[in-house]
């Protein structure tokens, strides 16, 4: 892993649109980054299958260079925002399901967009602040 933990909140995940009682983790590594977000009760089984609906449709719109969400949430100036659109297809985007959630991992051989991963996460972080919880698994 590079440098220290880092997180991202996805705010449709855990916010108004979904409703609270989930936690978003992250981590920055060498070739991107990881976005995780579990319910905060395992068994609530309506909060685990909306945190997967959302981050699947997020997933899916990254995978097309659509960043249409984070602009909206965090204003289209966000550090990152507008080369990881432009450079989309070379990041691989991959979905996965968690037990009490889901994922969504980023990665790049291009170390231009990583920097810009990086520093996408790390805006994310700062404007979330105390609602970030600090991740230590790397990609």
């Amino acid at each position: 892993m590079c440098g220290s933990a880092h997180t991202l909140l996805p705010q449709a995940a855990c916010g108004a649109d979904l409703g609270f009682g989930c936690d978003a983790l992250g981590s920055v590594a060498e070739n991107g980054g990881l976005q995780q977000v579990v319910a905060d009760n395992a068994s609530d089984t309506e909060q685990i299958a909306r945190i997967r609906s959302q981050l699947q449709d997020e997933a899916a719109k990254f995978q097309r260079g659509n960043f249409s969400d984070p602009a909206a949430i965090h204003g289209g100036a966000m550090p990152g925002l507008a080369e990881l659109q432009q450079g989309y297809a070379q990041i691989n985007v991959v979905y996965a399901e968690l037990p009490d959630g889901a994922q969504i991992r980023y990665t790049s051989s291009d170390a231009a967009l990583v920097a810009m991963l990086h520093a996408w996460f790390n805006a994310q972080l700062s404007d979330h602040g105390g609602h970030a919880m600090e991740h230590d698994g790397a990609p």
